[in-house]
Formats: structure tokens, C-alpha cells, sequence
């Protein structure tokens, strides 16, 4: 059985980009941590797990020779606990992060920047937000798998769960619910930054650091773009699996029995092992690993290119001895500005309206 062609080069893409998104969200994840966006940072650690995943999966099922796969055993039974829990992480994250952004823009045009006290709170709120449903799920996987895994081509491997109301309440509706969510934070956001780009000057409070609040207000309007580009794509897919997925659940219409799925539930041993060929993989599920993929070049887009970014850049490839490269590249570059100025196109570097403080008075918070 030869593989496909179509299905060589999917694999190939998703392999090389899955490890190159995820190595260059590298700078991002360690700026975010640094300006205690811990949400954002959760958010890249999920896109990081998943697309670990899809490297892994399309490396050791690439093709539809099953007779020569490998059985899984261990990294399998690590995935099907793991995956849906990293998926409902994901979507918790954005959620996260856009109900801190609205508490950061106040409609008085105020940009706090947290105390030591305040942001020990707020981290505490954020892991609440993120891991409480995903923990739930992975403690009850145990007791909703019908099968103890099953192998598809790229996709690798997938849970199955009992077709029964736990699986539409515990791992269908979740992701959803953080999704849709999400959305009337973004909407406030939009309000409010229509309102702020409406001001004309700066203002300060005194004794504040003010280099501080700017790259608070530039960290900030990046991560409301950044999530308000996720949001536009992942809010119609999420919408679209979730409720594929409560229907396929909702029509068995049966009882939870663990009993009865654990000895009768299936025609196969609830041991055994199932092979799926890429023609029996449904198309929605064999390309959702494209969505992490997506994401990770979304933040870096965002947060891979930023002043601090491109000096942190500098010093890893100075220290692996790459620097000579880079330099070089950037004297192509500038080389190309000053041909782009020679003809007449002014290249102006400074940042949209958005990304001036120049709308937000800044204040810090202090403890109670």
C-alpha cells in the first residue's frame, strides 16, 4: 500500500511547522513570563504540548501501512489522558487572558499595573480559570474511555469516549463554553480602545515608572490583537467540533454504565488496540492539529518581533554562535529600506495609533 502523495506532503508541512512555530515561541513565551502574563504564557505551554504531540504522532504513523505500526503502548495511554484536557487548557487560556485584559482598560482610560500582592492574586484567579476544568477531565478519563485507545494515520493516537451525557458535559461542552465566552470581553475591548484612540494626550500619575506602564500598555493592545486573530478563526471551528461532537454523543441516547462499557460496551475487547486508515479518519479530525500549528505563528507574529524580541533573538544566536548570520541579514534589510526610500515609498516605522501610550493614563495599584 503506497502512501498518497497529498498525504505525504500534509505530513511533512505539519511536522516542519509544528517544530518550527513551537521553537520560536520560544522569545514570546519567555517576555510574556517576564511581564507576568501568566495566562499568555499558559497559552503558548498548551500550543507547545499539542504540537508536540502532532510532531510525535505524524513521525510514528505517517502512512497507511498499518500492518507496520506500532502499537502505541505508554505513549498512547500518556495522550488520551493529556489531549482533550490540553484542548479545553487552550481555549481556558484565551478566555484568561481576555478577562484580565478588560480589567486592566478601565473605561476612565486607567492602566493599572499590578502590585507584588495583586499579582499573586491574579495568578492564583488565572490557574483557577485554566486548570480547573481540564483537571476535572483528566481525573475522569478513567471512567468514560469505551476503548482504551485507538491509532490513526498523522493523527495518532485518539480517546474514545462512551457515547453517553458525562462525555457531551464533561469534554464536549467545555471548550465552547470558554470560546463563546470570550467574546463579549473582546467586544468591551473594542469598545473601550475606540474610546481611547479618541484622546489627544498623555498623561501620567506622578512617581510612576513610566518606561513601565508603556510596555505594560504595548504588552497589553498585543495580547487584545493577538486573541481578538485567534478568536475570528477559532470560534467557528470550536463551534463546529463541539457541536459535531454532542451530536454524535447525544444520539446514542444511552445511559452511563462503566460496567457494562468496560465488558459489553464495544464488539472488541476494551483492551484492544484499533488501526484507522487515513480514508476512515474523518477530515475535521485530521486536520484540527492545524489549529495549535496556526496559533503558535500568531503569537509569534505578535510577540516575535517586538524591540525586546529582536535583542533576546540576538542573544541566543550569539550564544550558539550565529550572530555573523544575523548581522548579515540585517544589513540586507536595511540595505532594502534604503532601496524602498530611493524610489519614493516612506516606510514609516512607528506604530498605529494603538500602539502609542499617548491615549491611556496610567496609575499604579497599590495594596489595600
Amino acid at each position: 500500500m503506497s502512501t498518497d502523495s497529498s498525504l505525504e506532503a500534509n505530513r511533512v508541512l505539519r511536522i516542519l511547522l509544528a517544530f518550527l512555530g513551537t521553537t520560536l515561541c520560544y522569545v514570546p513565551l519567555r517576555l510574556l513570563l517576564r511581564n507576568k502574563q501568566y495566562a499568555a504564557v499558559s497559552l503558548i505551554l498548551t500550543i507547545g504540548v499539542m504540537n508536540s504531540f502532532t510532531v510525535l504522532n505524524s513521525s510514528i504513523w505517517p502512512n497507511d501501512q498499518y500492518e507496520n505500526w506500532w502499537s502505541g503502548h505508554g505513549l498512547c495511554d500518556i495522550e488520551v489522558y493529556v489531549a482533550a484536557p490540553t484542548q479545553t487548557a487552550y481555549a481556558a487560556s484565551i478566555f484568561a487572558i481576555m478577562r484580565r485584559l478588560t480589567s486592566q482598560i478601565k473605561l476612565n482610560n486607567v492602566t493599572t499595573v499590578d502590585s507584588q500582592s495583586q499579582a499573586r492574586k491574579r495568578l492564583v484567579e488565572e490557574l483557577g480559570i485554566i486548570l480547573a476544568v481540564p483537571a476535572f477531565q483528566l481525573l475522569f478519563t478513567h471512567f468514560d474511555l469505551a476503548q482504551r485507545y485507538i491509532i490513526g494515520t498523522l493523527v495518532g493516537c485518539s480517546a474514545v469516549y462512551d457515547r453517553s451525557w458525562p462525555k457531551a458535559l464533561v469534554f464536549d461542552t467545555p471548550p465552547a463554553v470558554f470560546a463563546l465566552g470570550s467574546m463579549p470581553f473582546a467586544y468591551i475591548m473594542y469598545r473601550r480602545y475606540r474610546i481611547i484612540t479618541r484622546e489627544n494626550s498623555v498623561i501620567f500619575a506622578d512617581g510612576i515608572n513610566q518606561d513601565a506602564c508603556r510596555r505594560v500598555a504595548r504588552t497589553t493592545r498585543r495580547l487584545y490583537r493577538m486573541c481578538l486573530s485567534i478568536l475570528v478563526l477559532y470560534v467557528p471551528l470550536m463551534l463546529f467540533f463541539s457541536i459535531k461532537n454532542l451530536r454524535d454523543t447525544l444520539s446514542g441516547r444511552r445511559p452511563y454504565d462503566y460496567r457494562h462499557m468496560r465488558e459489553e460496551g464495544s464488539p472488541y475487547p476494551w483492551h484492544a488496540i484499533l488501526f484507522v486508515p487515513s480514508w476512515l479518519v474523518p477530515g475535521a479530525t485530521l486536520e484540527q492539529p492545524w489549529i495549535p500549528i496556526i496559533t503558535s505563528f500568531v503569537v509569534v507574529a505578535f510577540f516575535g518581533a517586538t524591540d525586546d524580541a529582536l535583542k533576546m533573538w540576538v542573544s541566543i544566536s550569539q550564544g550558539l554562535g550565529l550572530l555573523p548570520a544575523v548581522q548579515c541579514l540585517n544589513r540586507k534589510c536595511s540595505k532594502g529600506l534604503r532601496l524602498f526610500r530611493r524610489h519614493g515609498i516612506k516606510l514609516d516605522r512607528r506604530t498605529s495609533a494603538l500602539d502609542q501610550p499617548h491615549p491611556i493614563r496610567f496609575e499604579e495599584s497599590l495594596d489595600q
